[in-house]
């Protein structure tokens, strides 16, 4: 995708298949979004200057506040007490101008004017709940990079009071960044999201508006039944014009037939094809200007990349980063027996940061 000038990709993973590729990349970050508590969290606020912003985060307070209302089954928010988180925000905003570090959840809360507003976000505060560890840092530092990488499996294992406002958070920085860049946006494993209500609503959402803002969406699942079996089936089927099938030697049977049919219209001969082609070699793509099985051809280079996701993958290029840094793919492809490869990768390296790097 980085062949279109000023691109920009953002994947959410899940089981960190994309750690060993975003790695490699220059002008890339991966976040383990679970382990965002321990890298001093995130600082949803850190942005009030604008209008846009500042209603942005008025909405996403008041989530927060309904979140615990819902919890402690009270109703001890009203009116006045919303009036007077917008009043905190206008304040915080105008009265921080050094930005993220001043505007932690700390900070708000210590800003807001009500005491029952007070007591229920302490739960984002830290020292005062769990989720303040995810949500009252002082930095955010994911809006300057070409790749931006969510590693969301450990994050989802979560209760709704510390997914939901750190998806929103994630949601808004990507959204902010959409101004006409040609942009990609990724999710792998979507069964994980599409099981969770407040994300199968925002893939809804970003289907519907993300062409306007020059956004592409994938979408990838294991099963044909991820997609079947989620609430918004009909958008996912009529947003995604192009749809790629890997082989699949159940495919005729009742059950899986019937979906293939019934879910993205394919015949008897298509799903016959899905059967009997070769895994890991074969795909089959329909889209609006025909169908075609193909095979990616990807070679040596390439898959010690995108094909690194094994659990002893992941350790050695852990510890292959925290050994060399960044000329890591050196060693890596040379582990590989791709000497060659390496030596090339070196020489890009260098050409970019000088011969002393």
């Amino acid at each position: 995708f980085e062949r279109y000038k000023g691109s920009q990709v953002f994947v959410f993973d899940k089981g960190y298949s994309m750690y060993a590729l975003t790695a490699a990349c220059n002008d890339a970050v991966h976040y383990n979004v679970g382990a965002a508590a321990e890298n001093g969290g995130f600082c949803p606020l850190s942005e009030l200057d604008s209008e846009e912003d500042r209603g942005w985060a008025y909405e996403f307070v008041n989530s927060l506040i309904d979140l615990q209302l819902q919890d402690n089954k009270t109703d001890a928010v009203g009116v006045t007490d919303r009036g007077l988180v917008r009043d905190a925000i206008t304040t915080l905003g105008n009265s921080t101008p050094g930005g993220a570090g001043d505007r932690s959840m700390t900070s708000f809360i210590s800003t807001v004017q009500s005491s029952a507003v007070r007591a229920l976000l302490s739960y984002y505060q830290i020292g005062g709940g769990a989720a303040g560890d995810f949500l009252d840092g002082t930095k955010n530092d994911i809006a300057t990079k070409s790749l931006v990488t969510f590693e969301i499996e450990e994050l989802m294992q979560y209760g709704k009071n510390i997914v939901v406002p750190v998806l929103m958070f994630l949601f808004r920085q990507i959204e902010k960044r959409l101004r006409g860049r040609p942009s990609l946006l990724v999710i792998d494993e979507a069964w994980l999201a599409l099981s969770n209500p407040v994300f199968a609503g925002k893939i809804k959402e970003w289907l519907k508006v993300f062409r306007k803002s020059n956004c592409a969406v994938v979408l990838a699942t294991q099963n044909v039944s991820d997609i079947a079996e989620s609430p918004i089936t009909s958008a996912l089927v009529e947003s995604c014009p192009t749809k790629i099938f890997l082989p699949n030697p159940d495919a005729r049977s009742e059950q899986s037939a019937e979906l293939y049919k019934r879910v993205f219209g394919l015949n008897d001969r298509q799903i016959q094809l899905i059967a009997t082609a070769v895994r890991k070699r074969h795909y089959y793509m329909t889209s609006p200007v025909g169908r075609k099985l193909f095979e990616l051809g990807l070679g040596p280079v390439t898959l010690s990349f995108v094909g690194a996701g094994s659990k002893e993958d992941i350790a050695r290029v852990t510890s292959l980063r925290t050994q060399y840094g960044e000329t890591w793919p050196y060693y890596w492809l040379r582990e590989r027996g791709l000497d060659h490869a390496a030596e090339g990768w070196m020489g890009g390296y260098k050409t970019l940061f000088g011969e002393s790097a």
